[in-house]
């Protein structure tokens, strides 16, 4: 069974009443950036102008948003929960029913949801969803007047069933990749803390293990992509380049989702158990 979506589903599905989840949420609950509506000061205006023309542009790229967004991300959250070992905080907090494991992951999820980052991969999965539902709706209703009234010959209607299946797949591994690449970015950040005491190595180690499996990935993704299966199947097969995205697709998603795997069991052996049941809204 994948991790990525039960992991998703805890940080975006927090109990908010959940006794542990509670009384953290009190103690480092942060006040909320709000846009001015009568402090029109200059940072207040560039805030809004950021968030209203550049947070879509992210949103909306979603390779770029995976690695710079989800890199801070990482980082974040080790330097964080790091600083809690630091300052000999967290050995208090986990005497507190759940266990180190509870409070661990509670805090992770405090501090990803307080980030600007969280609401920008939230966006940007809304997005990714909308606009490739519009996109692919239109190329199935050519297809669609295309199979009823055939007007096109037998290679143009591979070509546009090829191409449906291409960009429905390729917005399908985007909207994947963004869920799965913040759930790695917390599993990373998280994990790095069990390998050093100090918050900057943690937030730098976070930051670079993230980024390095990122672009291992993609790197694997475009060999595979544009190497291995055009010349395997061959570039006159209709269906080659949907092939190829499925292919380095499903490879991007296994190797991301054995590195979550792996970081979920280094936090097990380390803190114990982690209780999403008890921490998630039903």
């Amino acid at each position: 069974m994948m991790l990525t979506p039960r992991l998703w589903h805890a940080l975006v599905n927090p109990d908010d009443y959940a006794p542990l989840y509670f009384q953290l949420r009190l103690t480092y609950r942060r006040p909320l950036r709000r846009f001015a509506t009568y402090d029109l000061s200059l940072k207040n205006i560039l805030l809004a102008i950021f968030n209203i023309f550049l947070a879509p542009f992210f949103s909306l790229v979603p390779p770029i948003a995976i690695f710079f967004l989800g890199t801070y991300w990482a980082g974040f959250v080790a330097g964080q929960i790091q600083r809690e070992h630091s300052h000999h905080r967290f050995d208090l907090l986990a005497t507190l029913p759940g266990g180190p494991g509870d409070v661990y992951w509670t805090l992770a999820v405090l501090y990803m949801r307080e980030s600007m980052i969280y609401q920008y991969v939230v966006d940007g999965l809304r997005i990714t969803a909308l606009v490739g539902g519009m996109v692919v709706f239109v190329l199935g209703s050519g297809l669609s007047i295309g199979l009823f009234q055939p007007t096109l010959s037998g290679n143009e209607m591979l070509e546009l069933i090829n191409a449906t299946l291409t960009i429905a797949m390729l917005f399908l591994f985007l909207y994947i990749q963004q869920m799965q690449a913040a759930v790695l970015s917390q599993t990373v950040g998280m994990a790095l803390t069990t390998f050093t005491e100090q918050a900057a190595e943690a937030r730098v180690g976070a930051s670079l293990v993230f980024f390095t499996i990122q672009l291992v990935s993609y790197a694997g993704f475009a060999y595979i992509a544009f190497g291995i299966v055009p010349d395997w199947v061959g570039s006159t097969v209709p269906f080659t380049s949907s092939l190829s995205l499925l292919t380095g697709g499903t490879m991007v998603i296994a190797v991301q989702e054995v590195c979550i795997a792996l970081l979920w069991r280094r936090l097990h052996t380390v803190y114990g158990d982690i209780h999403l049941e008890r921490l998630t809204a039903p």
